[in-house]
């Protein structure tokens, strides 16, 4: 935005972006210093602060959630000028650089870096070098920093120093940060899971049970559960050899004690081989379980409500998994099993079938008798989006649209070009992003098409929102519209022994099941 734009409409408004990494806490970057100088900057030029994001301990801009939330941000107009204290803090890589300040300079939205000389007038050619060289510095530096913290990391494993946490067995003593010792305590438990399971009398489960019987925990001081059991099983640590988790780099040995003797390590192996066939469950994509994800054990429910036993510890949840039991003749039973039950019998909820809950839950939503309240807020919903459709897609719905089809191309760009990035995380965000482009295009398409039909589209809505419960009792939406439906008003559904004992709808739904707790003296499935 030039000088003149900005006079004209007045004060500008300014965005803070912050951003801090580890290794960068003590070069001048600390959050505070640069909230100060950006202020301080903010002041003697005019520029009111209407918006702050800060990312910590981050690093590339596709995995930073306040950087892109402050990109969205920018697409709705909300501040004219984007501060940071140094073009670092905005991004290292300099093709996102340079194409991330193009995209804003092009809505209208001006960057300032505080602590380095203003680069002018964006669209002069020595203003882009002076900028560009700036970027490739950046570039350079965030290279050179890799680089090293690489480099110490191998050096420090061809020493024999284990990198992370150590795990249950192992701690560190205050005040050094490099080496191992053993805990006594969790040795004891480590060597007593290992003899336990190469006795072969014991399942994974099993395992589990017993050591929490002797009152033994995990290193998070929660009790033992069978799946987190074969990541100490089957960790070579506890034989004093650092895995490289590398096929080009080869294992070292531990400069630190080993726990666990060779010959029984490889007795647990060989029990893990010999298992394996026998309990091993082939992939089984047909299976569909309408509630999976949103069942919980009521028996279990403290779990929920507690907190980790150690400041460090997981939470646990109290969830219940969907399996299936295929007996010889061929014939699938799936049941819906507490998490606890499953893994360390500590709960006494026995499996459920899955119909059983899933008619209960459908059930109940099949008995509601839609309000007319929830009709009208629909009805005047699409009246609403129909009344003011154009607007709104003209002067909103195309920027977002273009905004979010930039976005797709960068993060393909990124993809290509950068091979820390994941192809799981790429696939993950490109699909979202792909999904409400398609949406959008639709709505353009329809725009005109729309209007002409308000009161029928209207009606029809209403209507359909009408017979959703009539459909469901009916059972005549298909699985996957069923489950969809599902999982968009309801949060949880809690289980106790065969009978759903509560449901919780969630926040924006919650005015549907207080209106369907009036129209019953006593609603199914609801506390």
């Amino acid at each position: 935005m030039s000088e003149t734009q900005a006079g004209a409409v007045g004060v500008k408004r300014g965005a803070v972006y912050i951003r801090e990494s580890t290794r960068e806490q003590d070069k001048g970057f600390s959050p505070e210093k640069q909230k100060d100088a950006i202020r301080e900057y903010a002041a003697k030029n005019g520029i009111k602060i209407v918006a702050m994001y800060k990312d910590l301990m981050s690093g590339k801009t596709a995995a930073r959630p306040q950087f892109q939330q402050m990109l969205t941000d920018a697409e709705a107009k909300q501040f004219d000028v984007v501060m940071v204290y140094h073009t670092s803090r905005f991004a290292r890589n300099r093709v996102d650089a340079s194409s991330l300040k193009k995209h804003l300079r092009k809505i209208g939205v001006d960057f300032v870096s505080v602590s380095q000389p203003t680069f002018g007038d964006p669209t002069r050619p020595e203003s882009q070098l002076s900028e560009g060289m700036q970027e490739l510095f950046d570039e350079h530096q965030s290279n050179v920093i890799s680089f090293w913290v690489r480099s110490g990391l191998q050096q420090k494993r061809k020493e024999g120093y284990a990198l992370g946490n150590p795990p249950l067995g192992y701690c560190r003593k205050p005040g050094n940060s490099k080496d191992w010792f053993i805990d006594p305590k969790e040795k004891e438990v480590v060597l007593e899971m290992f003899e336990l399971y190469a006795s072969g009398n014991y399942s994974l489960t099993d395992t589990a049970i017993e050591l929490n019987k002797r009152g033994h925990a995990a290193k998070t001081g929660n009790p033992f559960m069978y799946s987190g059991l074969p990541s100490i099983l089957k960790n070579r640590v506890y034989i004093g050899i650092l895995p490289s988790g590398d096929p080009n780099l080869p294992n070292v040995k531990g400069n630190y004690e080993a726990i666990v003797p060779a010959d029984l390590f490889n007795k647990v192996q060989k029990v893990f081989e010999e298992r394996r066939g026998r309990h091993g469950r082939p992939p089984a994509p047909h299976r569909f379980y309408l509630l999976q994800g949103l069942l919980f054990c009521h028996r279990c429910r403290k779990h929920d409500r507690g907190e980790p036993v150690k400041p460090n510890g997981v939470k646990l949840t109290p969830s219940m998994h969907a399996s299936a039991h295929v007996l010889k003749s061929g014939e699938e039973r799936h049941h819906y099993t507490c998490k606890f039950y499953k893994e360390n019998r500590s709960c006494n909820q026995k499996p459920v079938p899955c119909k059983t809950i899933d008619d209960q839950v459908l059930d109940f939503l099949g008995s509601m008798e839609m309000p007319e309240e929830m009709v009208d807020i629909v009805g005047e919903m699409m009246a609403s989006m129909f009344d003011n459709h154009q607007v709104h897609f003209g002067d909103k719905d195309r920027g977002r649209l273009a905004s979010l089809q930039r976005r797709l191309a960068k993060l393909k760009t990124m993809y290509l070009h950068d091979d820390d990035m994941p192809e799981k995380e790429y696939r993950t965000e490109a699909d979202a992003l792909k999904v409400e482009i398609s949406t959008l295009e639709q709505a353009e398409t329809n725009t005109d098409v729309l209007p002409l039909n308000r009161e029928q589209m209207i009606y029809a809505s209403r209507e359909f929102v009408r017979r959703i419960p009539k459909q469901i009792a009916n059972r005549s939406l298909s699985p996957d519209e069923l489950r969809g439906w599902i999982r968009q008003v309801i949060k949880r559904v809690w289980v106790k022994g065969n009978r759903v004992v509560e449901i919780e709808p969630h926040d924006e739904y919650k005015r549907l099941f207080a209106a369907v707790r009036k129209a019953y003296s006593q609603p199914p499935s609801l506390p």
